[in-house]
């Protein structure tokens, strides 16, 4: 298994790395480019001093965090909220040589993504959230219904993200076999698969349920912490 520890702070280890292209970063603070990301870091958890002068006056972030090192010292800042949520990890990685059930999604479906990823709430998903890593999806007669991707890529992990289908697709097993498109994709890779599920939300059980007969296991609690700068 991959080095669990990055999995404690692992927006900065994406950021700091594989993904360093996709935002910007000063010393030891990093955020993603608006419109693919509302994610920012700190190398050292609860230090907002250099990531307030890189964030611009109204920008919101959002920090993930284990819960004994969310930021309490905020000048600069307002925080609009703390949401916890299950960090799941996959253990026992496998692959098989099957094709994609999916379609690969790509920049042309961009606006189709962002649409979806409105109507049913996943997480946050911006305009450009599908160049952090690969999607997959499945076409109704009136476009895109379902889908399932990667968001944060770290060294050794990769992030399970953006999984949601339109109301009129949902029960029909579509979300579950997109997963495993994204998961084989990862394990091809060798790195292993992480996903975060939002505590208290509406779909909490069903989908730790779904990410359970995928093999996933709770790892830890994080906490994603929302904060608008002044």
């Amino acid at each position: 298994m991959p080095d669990p520890a990055l999995l404690d702070n692992p927006v900065w280890h994406a950021l700091d790395s594989l993904q360093k292209a996709l935002g910007i970063s000063e010393d030891d603070a990093a955020l993603y480019d608006y419109l693919i990301s509302i994610f920012a870091a700190v190398e050292t958890p609860g230090n907002l001093e250099t990531l307030t002068r890189l964030a611009s006056q109204g920008r919101i972030l959002g920090l993930l965090t284990r819960p004994d090192e969310v930021a309490a010292s905020l000048d600069g800042w307002d925080e609009m909220a703390q949401i916890p949520v299950h960090q799941m990890i996959y253990p026992n990685p496998t692959s098989d040589e099957a094709g994609h059930y999916g379609r690969r999604l790509n920049d042309d479906d961009a606006e189709a993504m962002f649409a979806l990823a409105k109507l049913t709430e996943p997480g946050p998903f911006g305009k450009k959230t599908g160049q952090m890593g690969s999607y997959f999806g499945v076409d109704g007669d009136a476009g895109l219904i379902s889908m399932a991707g990667e968001r944060f890529r770290l060294p050794g992990w990769t992030e399970v993200s953006g999984v949601c289908s339109h109301p009129e697709a949902r029960g029909k097993g579509y979300a579950f076999k997109l997963i495993e498109d994204v998961l084989r994709g990862i394990v091809a890779q060798n790195a292993g698969a992480f996903l975060h599920v939002r505590i208290g939300s509406p779909s909490e059980k069903t989908a730790v349920e779904l990410y359970e007969r995928l093999g996933f296991e709770h790892h830890q609690t994080m906490v994603v912490q929302i904060l608008k700068r002044t």
